[in-house]
């Protein structure tokens, strides 16, 4: 019996070692893999030319876009795919193709010719964004019925119309910036590959991933039952405006 106490008591501190191993490890490499994605963001000059500052809050953008998507997904094309209602789908082509009739003709030129307060301009669609996520948040119910969260109708599109103007807004303003913080050692074309790629990974992969997350735990395992998408969009909107401010004038 001492005997068995006694192998019990040996096993319990290795397995603790080994959890500190695989904590320390781990850290380990999230802290080499921040420090590569850094040392990529800042190389080339980007870090002392500007290109750096304006390329997180590109990264915000494309999550912010993520998150919407995902928050999104539920309502309209799982509802769709039951069969429940078709115009949904085309609610959300419409939703899609709209900000582009709207910043072509109107609000592109009007941009364009901003020459002074683009920083503030580009943080205040990113507060705008926050403002509406906010608002499709206040107005979500959860039917126990269905196991779904239900949007009103009357918030949710003219907000995602909004979101989706405001975001296309940000490309606007983007494309006016960048030239200004182009290092001398690389090319534009070269500078909007590099911008592409980082939101594509940081916002698009990794910021949709912790959206997806936010929306299950928050909207089904929690008993709260809130649009977890929403939640995520509106932190990252909140963190891309103060991006948008550390941007060289």
């Amino acid at each position: 019996m001492p005997d068995e106490v006694g192998k019990t008591s040996a096993k319990g501190p290795k397995k603790i070692t080994v959890m500190r191993v695989a904590a320390m490890r781990g850290r380990e490499l999230t802290g080499r893999g921040v420090d590569k994605i850094y040392q990529a963001a800042t190389a080339d000059g980007a870090d002392k030319s500007g290109l750096t500052a304006l390329t997180l809050p590109v990264i915000a953008n494309f999550a912010v876009d993520a998150a919407m998507a995902v928050a999104l997904a539920n309502t309209l094309f799982f509802a769709a795919a039951t069969g429940e209602s078709k115009t949904n789908v085309a609610l959300y082509l419409a939703l899609t193709i709209a900000p582009f009739a709207l910043i072509a003709p109107v609000i592109g030129p009007m941009l364009d010719r901003l020459q002074h307060g683009r920083r503030i301009a580009m943080a205040t669609t990113f507060g705008l964004r926050t403002v509406l996520a906010l608002l499709i948040i206040s107005n979500v119910a959860w039917n126990p019925a269905t196991q779904q969260l239900q949007y009103d109708p009357w918030v949710l599109y003219p907000c995602a119309l909004g979101l989706l103007v405001l975001s296309k807004s940000f490309g606007v303003l983007k494309s006016a910036v960048t030239p200004r913080v182009v290092p001398p050692s690389i090319d534009l074309p070269r500078v909007n590959s590099r911008l592409t790629t980082f939101g594509l990974i940081g916002g698009t992969i990794i910021g949709g991933a912790v959206a997806a997350l936010f929306e299950v735990v928050l909207a089904k395992a929690l008993p709260i039952h809130i649009p977890g998408a929403m939640v995520w969009l509106a932190i990252i909107s909140a963190v891309g405006a103060y991006l948008c401010l550390r941007i060289p004038s």
